[in-house]
């Protein structure tokens, strides 16, 4: 196991940083001789905080909801039969805008 120099908790010897503060474990040197056996406890401890982790960065991906795309690496022949698809595929929302009343029974 290694222990974290800031906060002091125990991390798994292949950790590259704290599994609790996020300090960086480089240098640090494994304190056990065994090899990453870890007790109910600490597992849940190392659950909990990876737990934490995840709904953090999803919080903060869900924050950002723009997206850019900056570049499509297509083929011509491959952007044309894209385009043609498009637009095949864009016949039925224009119907649907142009006719809304079409689908309708008006009574007959």
């Amino acid at each position: 196991m290694k222990l974290c120099p800031e906060c002091h908790a125990k991390n798994l010897n292949s950790n590259k940083e704290c599994d609790v503060c996020g300090a960086s474990l480089e240098g640090v040197s494994i304190q056990d001789s065994s090899t990453d056996n870890l007790d109910q406890r600490e597992l849940l401890n190392i659950i909990k905080t990876m737990g934490a982790r995840i709904e953090a960065i999803e919080i903060n991906t869900r924050k950002k909801e723009s997206v850019a795309i900056s570049d499509v690496n297509m083929s011509f022949g491959s952007m044309v039969i894209f385009m043609i698809k498009w637009a095949i595929a864009a016949i039925p929302a224009a119907i649907i805008l142009l006719f809304p009343h079409a689908g309708k029974n008006h009574g007959l």
